[in-house]
C-alpha cells in the first residue's frame, strides 16, 4: 500500500471539506502561495501551522501525516525551544 504524502493528505483532506487553498490560507493567516508549496511538497510547514491547518480542517495531525513524519516535526518544534521550555514539556508529560 502506498503512503500517501502529508501534501496529499492535505489535498484530499481540502477536497473533503470543500475548501479551496485560498480558504485554507485566509483560516490559518498564510498566503494561498504557502498552502500550494505544502500540497506539492515544496515546504512543510512547522510544528505550530500543523496546529492551526487540523484546526481549520477540524482534523487531527494522523489524518495529514503518518508517525515518522509526525515524530520529524515534534524534533523540528523541540529543537526551536529553550531549555526551560523543554524542560515543563518533560515535566508536564511525566506527570500525565
Amino acid at each position: 500500500m502506498e503512503q500517501l504524502t502529508f501534501g496529499q493528505r492535505l489535498d484530499r483532506m481540502l477536497r473533503m471539506k470543500r475548501m479551496t487553498q485560498s480558504d485554507l490560507a485566509r483560516a490559518v493567516g498564510v498566503n494561498r502561495v504557502s498552502v500550494h508549496a505544502w500540497i506539492h511538497g515544496k515546504q512543510m510547514p512547522r510544528a505550530q501551522m500543523i496546529m492551526k491547518i487540523t484546526d481549520a480542517l477540524g482534523c487531527t495531525t494522523s489524518d495529514l501525516m503518518d508517525d515518522q513524519t509526525v515524530v520529524d516535526v515534534l524534533n523540528e518544534f523541540f529543537r526551536t525551544l529553550t531549555d526551560e521550555e523543554r524542560k515543563q514539556i518533560l515535566e508536564h508529560l511525566k506527570a500525565m
